[in-house]
């Protein structure tokens, strides 16, 4: 399962578990004043999403990576970087809100390992 570990003082720490499972290791950053992680589903290679203000809600980014994707934040938007399944390129996609993604921009770059 993955767990989020946070604290506010960086002495005192709490575990949030989000009823996920991943065998890639989760990505993480902040926007719009919270955490958001990235991550790829146990079973199905779902693009998956969370954040800090419900981690138990987690959102379908529409798009299937069999490694780790990896997601920063730059001028409002949410972008995750990950190898397409299908394409093996790296592929990008962005959102403003976590919830509803672009289409995404295939790099033509392949790679089999996992974006940074």
């Amino acid at each position: 399962m993955l767990e989020m570990s946070y604290s506010d003082n960086g002495i005192n720490w709490g575990v949030c578990p989000i009823a996920q499972t991943s065998d890639a290791t989760p990505s993480i950053t902040v926007h719009q004043n919270a955490l958001w992680t990235a991550f790829r589903g146990n079973t199905t290679s779902k693009l998956l999403v969370t954040s800090s203000s419900n981690w138990g809600n987690v959102n379908e980014a529409g798009h299937f990576t069999e490694v780790a994707p990896s997601v920063t934040a730059l001028h409002d938007q949410l972008w995750i970087a990950y190898i397409g399944k299908d394409s093996g390129h790296v592929e990008v996609i962005s959102s403003s809100d976590g919830k509803n993604w672009s289409k995404s921009t295939d790099t033509g770059q392949s790679s089999g390992h996992a974006p940074a």
